[in-house]
């Protein structure tokens, strides 16, 4: 998790581009479960957000392709533009 905020019950997940696109030099080195690093990264974002939910803890996932980058997938930082992004993303998210 990037962010936990208890007293809204939320947690703010930033995907990086492994969580979206096939990165074979990570994606494909086993791990010590028997499956592929890829495979791993996929049960646990799973699981991550099956067990929030069960617990009334509610997850939001930004993704690296809603926030301005470089090419390489690296953020440009600009903390004003980054906060007007953010406040529109999470514009349709209200405190319960």
């Amino acid at each position: 998790m990037d962010a936990y905020y208890a007293d809204l019950r939320l947690v703010v997940e930033y995907w990086e581009t492994q969580h979206l696109l096939d990165t074979p030099i990570m994606d494909n080195k086993p791990t010590c479960s028997g499956c592929t690093r890829g495979v791993q990264r996929r049960i646990y974002d799973e699981r991550r957000s099956t067990v929030l939910h069960d617990n009334g803890i509610r997850l939001v996932v930004i993704r690296y392709d809603q926030l301005e980058h470089y090419s390489c997938g690296r953020l440009r930082r600009d903390s004003e533009t980054d906060e007007a992004r953010l406040r529109e993303l999470l514009r349709d998210f209200p405190p319960e």
